[in-house]
């Protein structure tokens, strides 16, 4: 019987999320079973107080390679199982390295050979929500899968740092709001500000909430081009916040949440707040959550193929062909519907 697991899963913050269910379903199966996970020191706080895991081993992701084999020299052959959630190069090798005796990856061409375990990639018109494809991992093993609920757990502190956050903003303790995060580090999923500028104009001026403008480090210029847009006739809050889990709380609170694809909505979607997530050439039935309260805002458009953006000739009208007037009236439709 299975008892220990090593979990590769180093980057991506929307892939770490969309992997959290991993964890809670080996425990279901193995109560007894230690899990152990590896990640990049900048990820590390999306899983941290998760009661699913055991052990966390956050290495710079600079030297990461270097570093794990270094760090589990000692104890290689310790693991009974070795889950490669997302088969890169590097912890295809580490993989191998560990010898554990279940080796599980993506039956990818030349990775594959690294694996004992493996399934295969999701390709258009074959796409399952990520988190429910990555749970495949376990089912090689004959696990049960109970569902594809995502766990984010949000500590006390960074709670009570972001609602001090939101006071100093001028945001009062019963004040309703919507969040959005007009943010990516992909240019390609990007919605335009203009877009993001004039959709705040009709929810100011027509619904009664709040809006809270979020990004991380390094990211305000976003908000500040949509500030620039609006020519500062809306009282709009805009905030630059370091530590995933303090944007996650400020998140936890709103209304609703609206976003470009990426981690932030994702766990807006696993905190259970009505999210509304637009989407470019990435494929919605992939990166958005099958839960009611989950909207993919997308255009069918001809030139859509895998990995288009990567040499898009369009300009990425897949984007641009998305309004303001349909994304707010998908605010109003959830607001209608699940408005706290």
């Amino acid at each position: 019987m299975y008892k220990s697991f090593l979990i590769l899963i180093p980057k991506r913050f929307g892939e770490i999320v969309l992997a959290t269910p991993i964890f809670r379903n080996i425990k279901s199966n193995l109560p007894e079973s230690i899990i152990t996970v590896t990640i990049y020191d900048r990820y590390k706080s999306i899983i941290e107080n998760n009661p699913y895991i055991d052990h966390i081993i956050s290495l710079d992701e600079k030297r990461f390679v270097s570093e794990f084999l270094k760090s589990l020299f000692k104890e290689r052959n310790n693991y009974d199982v070795t889950i490669d959630i997302l088969s890169l190069p590097s912890t295809a090798l580490i993989t191998w390295y560990i010898n554990s005796p279940i080796r599980i990856g993506l039956n990818k061409r030349v990775r594959k050979y690294f694996y004992n375990l493996h399934y295969n990639e999701q390709r258009l018109n074959n796409t399952p929500y990520m988190a429910d494809f990555r749970l495949n991992s376990i089912r090689l093993m004959s696990m049960k899968v109970d569902s594809v609920k995502r766990d984010i757990f949000i500590d006390d502190i960074s709670f009570e740092q972001a609602m001090k956050i939101l006071s100093v903003s001028g945001v009062n303790e019963d004040e309703k709001y919507i969040t959005i995060t007009p943010i990516s580090p992909a240019f390609y999923k990007l919605w335009p500000h203009r877009y993001y500028a004039r959709l705040i104009e009709r929810i100011y001026c027509h619904l009664k909430y709040k809006i809270i403008l979020l990004c991380g480090p390094g990211e305000y210029w976003h908000l500040e081009q949509i500030g620039h847009m609006m020519g500062g006739k809306y009282d709009v809050a805009r905030l630059e916040i370091d530590g995933i889990k303090k944007i996650a709380a400020i998140i936890s609170k709103s209304s609703l949440h609206i976003g470009n694809d990426g981690g932030l909505n994702h766990i807006a979607q696993s905190l259970n707040i009505p999210t509304i997530t637009i989407f470019g050439p990435t494929d919605y039935r992939i990166w958005n959550a099958p839960e009611e309260h989950c909207i993919a805002v997308s255009k069918e458009v001809n030139c859509r193929r895998r990995k288009c953006y990567l040499n898009c000739t369009n300009n990425l009208f897949c984007l641009r062909k998305i309004t303001p007037e349909e994304v707010f009236e998908k605010v109003k439709f959830l607001l209608s519907k699940y408005a706290n």
